[in-house]
């Protein structure tokens, strides 16, 4: 039986310190950033990591004209205070390229991360290529969230409406069942996400692509977070046990979590982040970004969220990979929470 690692089915299928949301630029060689999608590309671009996330990450991407047989990270802590002397190497790594033009690179401890400034070198052929200079700074302050229904209303009518935008990697095609494709192949519509009734499962949560329903999944909020309880896809009906967790309760500003169902059918991991600067049609507010990875045969898939308390998920991007190739990318964007359903 397929599983799916979606918060729905869209394929449709489906005060403190600061963490800077700064886009990459065009030929950056190092990015660091919160996470990294399926494609390696980065998730959240920052120079500041807050020293609950006890990891770093970095995108690294070859010119046209670079070709290299091993790329050597070297993290260094440049200035942590009393945690360790100036400039102490507290990790280093090869990474055989095999062809490879983009990768990332992480460091990661069970502990907090030292306050201070850090430096990533990169030795491309035991040569040194580039570095990249960032900060751990001190956890923002929590976001205000005492109970399940402040993460997100489950009240039956109410209904978010988003843009979608579907996109294969190179080489390939957009199955578009029908629909129209745009002239550079991209399959564009218009997303909702209702709340049904509640029963004894959970609240139903009705999936539209334009106007055709997709899915239908069940979610509950409960003393963990949010959690889907059984999903149906045309006359399929697929009951997730243990229930699949969608955004986990938390005051903490970074947590991660593993989930398989009982049957081990797949397995995914996931990351959540909070008080970041979420945008959202009514402004930017804190709010949380969460990421979910799942390794399929030939390759992984990365589902990449943000939501804003109250008001609900605003963004979504899942990117499937086949190897190290892109396979396909769809984005949803929050339109407006709250209008009338497209019927």
């Amino acid at each position: 039986m397929k599983r799916s690692i979606f918060l729905v089915v869209l394929t449709v299928t489906l005060a403190s310190a600061r963490v800077v949301l700064a886009e990459p630029q065009l030929g950056d060689s190092l990015v660091t950033c919160l996470a990294a999608d399926a494609n390696h590309e980065p998730i959240w671009p920052t120079k500041i990591f807050p020293v609950s996330g006890k990891q770093m990450v970095c995108i690294f991407r070859l010119g046209e004209d670079e070709s290299f047989t091993k790329l050597t990270s070297r993290w260094i802590a440049v200035d942590v205070g009393d945690a360790a002397p100036a400039n102490t190497l507290i990790a280093q790594a090869d990474l055989d390229l095999q062809g490879q033009k983009t990768g990332r690179f992480r460091y990661s401890q069970s502990g907090a991360l030292p306050v201070g400034k850090y430096r990533l070198d990169v030795l491309a052929d035991s040569k040194p290529w580039k570095s990249l200079d960032f900060e751990v700074a001190p956890d923002p302050k929590p976001l205000p969230i005492v109970k399940p229904e402040d993460l997100l209303p489950l009240t039956e009518g109410q209904t978010w409406t988003y843009d979608f935008v579907q996109e294969s990697g190179p080489g390939g095609k957009v199955s578009a069942a029908g629909e129209k494709l745009d002239s550079d192949g991209k399959l564009r519509a218009i997303v909702t996400i209702t709340v049904g009734k509640t029963d004894e499962v959970g609240s139903e949560i009705v999936v539209k692509r334009n106007g055709k329903t997709m899915t239908r999944e069940w979610w509950k909020l409960d003393a963990e977070g949010l959690v889907a309880i059984q999903r149906k896809t045309d006359a399929e009906v697929l009951r997730l046990d243990p229930p699949q967790p969608l955004l986990p309760l938390t005051s903490d500003t970074y947590y991660s979590w593993s989930y398989a169902p009982n049957d081990r059918a797949f397995s995914q991991t996931g990351q959540l982040w909070t008080s970041l600067p979420i945008k959202s049609p009514s402004g930017e507010n804190p709010g949380f970004l969460s990421v979910i990875e799942q390794p399929t045969p030939l390759g992984k898939v990365t589902v990449e969220r943000r939501f804003v308390p109250v008001v609900g998920m605003v963004h979504e991007t899942v990117t499937s990979s086949l190897g190290p190739r892109l396979l396909s990318r769809q984005t949803m964007t929050l339109v407006a929470p709250g209008t009338k359903k497209v019927d």
